[in-house]
């Protein structure tokens, strides 16, 4: 399990930009990213869930809702549980929430079809500040 991207955003309404490395900070989440605080302090996706979807990009999907500040592989959110902690470089996340609504403007759940942003993905807060970079592996505590 690891990290295959990292994320952040300046304020709300600007674009997600990518990063090699961050800053977790205990109780408040990325250094530089205006969502902070509360139980959602970082919210993660599966890179599996982004790869099953890319061919239906502008499609009419709502991928830009599920624009997540972690980008995971190989992490089996099915597992999760709200309260589970995970080891992220040098920090320690614990989950608040596992899955995500579906949005009612996506196509899929227009459709009625099953979208693997809903279940792999997942908000978390940060327990143990420190360095996180891409790359760096990820495990359940």
């Amino acid at each position: 399990m690891r990290v295959t991207g990292i994320q952040t955003k300046a304020s709300k309404g600007l674009p997600m930009v990518s990063r090699e490395a961050v800053l977790l900070i205990e109780n408040t989440g990325l250094e530089g990213n205006y969502h902070s605080g509360g139980s959602r302090q970082v919210s993660l996706v599966a890179s599996e869930a982004l790869e099953a979807l890319s061919p239906l990009e502008g499609a009419g999907l709502c991928l830009e809702k599920y624009a997540a500040n972690l980008i995971t592989e190989a992490l089996d959110y099915v597992l999760l549980r709200p309260g589970d902690r995970l080891l992220a470089g040098d920090a320690v996340l614990e989950l608040t929430e596992v899955g995500k609504p579906c949005h009612f403007e996506c196509a899929l759940f227009q459709q009625k079809s099953v979208c693997p942003l809903t279940a792999m993905s997942a908000f978390a807060i940060v327990i143990k500040g420190g360095k996180l970079q891409v790359g760096d592996s990820m495990r359940v505590l």
